[in-house]
C-alpha cells in the first residue's frame, strides 16, 4: 500500500514538472506562441512554442518569469512546477494619426547592404540592433517604405522577429512605431531580408527611430548556432556606429562604440 501511494506521488510530481504552463491573451483566452520570456536575476532566456506552451527545460523553482509581448502588458510570474497558465492583458498600441494627402510619391535609398571586412552580429540577447538619429533627408522624406537587411546564417530554419520603435528626446527607445511583429525565416549563407511597408504608412518619428532584432525560438533551434545580421566597415569613418544590444538582464541597451563596423541595412524612404 505504502509502495503505490509513493509511486503516485512520485508519477504526479514527474507530471507537474514536466507540465507545460500556457500563455494565452486574457481576453480571447488565445495561445501566444513564440514569446521570449526571461529569468533577469541569472540571465536565462526560454520561450513559448508554436501552440503558446512555454518552454521549460532550464527554468528552477522560484525563478521569476518576466514576460513581454508586443500589444501586452509585461508581467512578473514565480515559477513553480504545476504553473498551469498565464493570462497578458492586451494593450493596442495608440499609433500616431496620420493624414494621407494625394501627392506624387518620390523615393530615396541611404544605407548599405554590400561593403568591406565583413563580421556578424549574434542575435541572441533579447534584443540587439541599430538607431537612425534625425536627419534632415526624413524631413523630405518622412515614410519608411521598405528596407533590406542582411544576414548570415550557418544553418538552416533560424527566425528572427523585427521591430520598429520610436526614438526618445534622449535617443533611447520609446514606444513601437509598428504594432506587429515581422517575423522572418533565415536561409543559410548571406541572404537579404527585405520588409515591406510600403501600405502602412509609417512614419519616422521626430527624435529619429531604432531597427530591433529579436531572435525567434522556433523551428529547428539550434542555441548554439544564432542568426546573424551582417556588419561591414562603416563606409563615413565620420557616422557614428550606431549599434546596441540589450544588457542580459533586460533593464538598458549597450552601445557598440568601440567598433568601427555597423549594420548592412538599406532604407528605402518616401515622401
Amino acid at each position: 500500500m505504502e509502495k503505490s501511494i509513493f509511486s503516485f506521488v512520485f508519477l504526479l510530481l514527474a507530471c507537474f514538472a514536466s507540465a507545460q504552463p500556457g500563455i494565452y491573451d486574457s481576453k480571447t483566452r488565445q495561445p501566444l506562441p513564440y514569446l521570449n520570456v526571461v529569468v533577469k536575476s541569472r540571465k536565462f532566456f526560454t520561450s513559448t512554442n508554436d501552440q503558446g506552451r512555454l518552454e521549460t527545460a532550464g527554468l528552477k523553482y522560484g525563478d521569476t518569469l518576466t514576460v513581454n509581448a508586443l500589444n501586452y502588458d509585461a508581467q512578473n510570474v514565480l515559477y513553480a512546477p504545476g504553473l498551469d497558465s498565464i493570462f497578458l492583458k492586451n494593450v493596442p498600441i495608440q499609433l500616431s494619426e496620420l493624414v494621407i494627402e494625394k501627392r506624387r510619391k518620390e523615393y530615396v535609398k541611404t544605407g548599405f547592404l554590400e561593403g568591406k571586412y565583413p563580421m556578424q552580429q549574434n542575435i541572441e540577447e533579447p534584443y540587439i540592433g541599430k538607431y537612425y538619429p534625425p536627419i534632415d533627408l526624413y524631413k523630405s522624406y518622412p515614410y519608411l517604405n521598405k528596407f533590406k537587411v542582411k544576414t548570415f546564417n550557418t544553418i538552416k530554419g533560424q527566425y528572427i522577429n523585427i521591430t520598429l520603435w520610436e526614438a526618445t528626446k534622449d535617443g533611447l527607445p520609446g514606444k513601437p512605431i509598428y504594432d506587429k511583429n515581422l517575423i522572418y525565416k533565415i536561409g543559410k549563407g548571406y541572404k537579404i531580408v527585405e520588409v515591406d511597408l510600403s501600405k502602412e504608412n509609417v512614419v519616422i518619428p521626430q527624435y529619429g527611430f531604432f531597427i530591433l532584432f529579436e531572435r525567434v525560438m522556433m523551428g529547428d533551434v539550434n542555441l548554439d548556432c544564432p542568426p546573424n545580421v551582417t556588419m561591414y566597415r562603416n563606409p563615413d569613418p565620420k557616422e557614428p556606429v550606431n549599434v546596441c544590444s540589450m544588457n542580459p538582464d533586460g533593464t538598458g541597451f549597450i552601445w557598440a562604440d568601440e567598433t568601427p563596423h555597423t549594420m548592412a541595412i538599406e532604407l528605402e524612404l518616401s515622401n
